[in-house]
């Protein structure tokens, strides 16, 4: 689980920038909608709980809809909605689901409220179709919290700012949108966590005299900032141990893999076949797991590694036969979790968790095989 210090509600307002801070002791950047204040007391009429249901941001305030109000004070079922990016995507959604489940279940027991958890997403993935699911469910009053992982920031302004304005507090996990009026934001310190990734691989190479010169950087999204962020960190935390090792290509022009696993593959392989001198291949994402296989079906296992991101069964056992050297678990689960505890501390004790807080990477490596299987199994990815 991600650790976020709880803000105690005061009797007067708390400053923006003091709320900020405090929202953030978990390590990560405040992005720039972050800041919060908590109002001293309910203004909407309905509010008999006692808990203030309005913050203030910089771009406006926020009014907990009166029917959700009416739900709470009636103690009638919650329903909160998780919006993933592709519901279809082995890696991640079920380490999602399970999280938020798991979420849900503990903040019903914890608030005694009665919560109901449920997933949406387009198979496949989809921004419009994304969007279109929690409009759908938007229209007809059947989201009562949303917490969300987009594919890429932009698309999903205008769809999160209607739920905000339409009284539905929104929290985003993995994916962000940090120009939307969501309030806060689970997710990796991206940077750092490429940075670790790259250190890891540098000083595993390094350990066991691997020869590593050269090294490549993959990407099924380049553009995406996430993406940018782990391959500018990768780079730098590889140089940290190895600074003699040289870069074919470079975060401005990656190879760019897309998702799709064949096409990841394919591609994969024709660089490895065309680029027999680089030893090292970061992939932003799950495709390292196409990498890991590339390298296997290629012949260059012990010649060529792979590093990257997300657990898997199959991820995991290309680190075990020695494909890939590093992977980092991105606590998919955990994320998940702390979004919809998040909304339960606002509901029900009036606190407001905004802005960005960084979850703690689970990395990968051969020497802890053992322990990433059980955390897989265990459903902690």
């Amino acid at each position: 689980m991600v650790k976020m210090k709880r803000l105690c509600l005061a009797a007067v307002v708390i400053g923006v920038a003091a709320l900020a801070a405090a929202c953030n002791s978990s390590g990560g950047s405040a992005s720039a909608n972050a800041g919060a204040t908590v109002a001293a007391k309910a203004v909407l009429p309905s509010d008999t709980s006692g808990v203030p249901y309005v913050a203030k941001f910089s771009w406006g305030t926020f009014k907990l809809a009166p029917r959700i109000i009416a739900k709470i004070n009636a103690h009638q079922p919650l329903n909160f909605v998780y919006s993933i990016s592709d519901s279809g995507q082995p890696v991640f959604s079920a380490a999602i689901q399970s999280g938020f489940n798991d979420g849900v279940a503990q903040a019903a027991k914890t608030f005694g409220y009665p919560l109901k958890a449920k997933m949406i997403g387009p198979v496949g993935g989809g921004n419009q179709k994304q969007i279109s699911q929690i409009q759908t469910l938007l229209n007809s009053n059947q989201i009562d919290v949303l917490v969300f992982n987009a594919a890429q920031p932009g698309p999903f302004i205008d769809i999160l700012n209607q739920v905000m304005a339409a009284g539905v507090p929104v929290w985003g996990t993995g994916g962000d949108s940090p120009q939307s009026h969501r309030i806060g934001f689970f997710a990796l310190n991206e940077e750092n966590a490429g940075k670790q990734a790259g250190q890891l691989a540098g000083q595993w190479a390094k350990q066991h005299n691997l020869p590593v010169r050269k090294a490549a950087v993959f990407a099924g999204d380049p553009s995406g900032p996430w993406a940018q962020s782990r391959m500018k960190g990768f780079i730098e935390g590889l140089h940290s141990v190895l600074p003699q090792v040289q870069l074919v290509n470079s975060v401005s022009n990656p190879l760019n893999t897309g998702f799709d696993s064949p096409t990841v593959y394919s591609d994969s392989k024709s660089f490895i076949l065309g680029h027999p001198d680089v030893q090292l291949i970061f992939h932003t994402d799950q495709g390292v797991q196409m990498v890991g296989k590339a390298i296997a079906d290629t012949g260059r296992t012990n010649k060529t590694w792979a590093v990257g991101f997300n657990l898997s069964p199959e991820i995991l056992n290309y680190v075990k036969s020695n494909q890939i050297l590093v992977t980092m678990g991105q606590n998919w689960h955990g994320q998940a979790a702390t979004a919809a505890n998040a909304a339960a501390e606002f509901l029900f004790k009036g606190q407001v968790i905004a802005g960005f807080h960084a979850a703690t990477p689970y990395p990968v490596t051969p020497a802890t095989l053992t322990d990433a299987f059980k955390t897989l199994n265990s459903g902690g990815a």
